[in-house]
């Protein structure tokens, strides 16, 4: 098994929400809504666990349990490196590039090497993409996903809604 499912998987749904907000199927709300839910499921996960490691190992315990989290935390870690490039090429970039970069050098006939992936990436893109990379992703620290959030200028708030929780409305079903 690969080391990089938060990649392949990780990064296919986080292009699978962005393409929404992208052709206004979901506004901007509904995007941060999703990823918030994202970080609640993935943190309910082993969130110290090295995803490089848990991808490799994703077929035998106590990895593979840990699998679903790669549509959870995978997209993710694509949403923060795509914040990252997109803040060291102040918005001229993003991680759709490093995707098309990637396809570019290997395509369909050329595979990389799992242990070059990361200084690839850190090639194609920013040295602070390859410090999030090895910290997070290879590493066991949990991601501070406020942080990211930050750098779009999206806080996390509680929103008050109207009503009584003691009262149970039935519906004629």
């Amino acid at each position: 098994m690969s080391e990089h499912l938060w990649m392949y998987e990780g990064v296919t749904e986080y292009f699978a929400n962005l393409f929404q907000v992208n052709q206004s199927l979901i506004d901007e709300t509904e995007f941060y809504e999703r990823m918030s839910e994202k970080i609640q499921q993935s943190k309910m996960m082993n969130d110290r666990m090295s995803f490089t490691k848990m991808s490799k190992n994703v077929l035998k315990e106590p990895y593979k349990e840990q699998y679903v989290n790669v549509y959870q935390k995978g997209a993710l870690i694509a949403m923060c490196v795509d914040i990252l490039i997109r803040e060291n090429s102040n918005g001229k970039k993003g991680i759709l590039n490093l995707m098309q970069d990637l396809s570019k050098e290997y395509g369909t006939s050329k595979a990389f090497k799992d242990d070059e992936l990361f200084g690839k990436i850190t090639q194609l893109t920013y040295p602070a993409v390859g410090e999030f990379l090895n910290k997070y992703v290879a590493g066991e620290t949990p991601i501070a996903y406020e942080d990211f959030f930050a750098k779009m200028g999206v806080s996390q708030s509680k929103i008050e809604i109207d009503g009584n929780p003691f009262i149970i409305q039935k519906s004629n079903l």
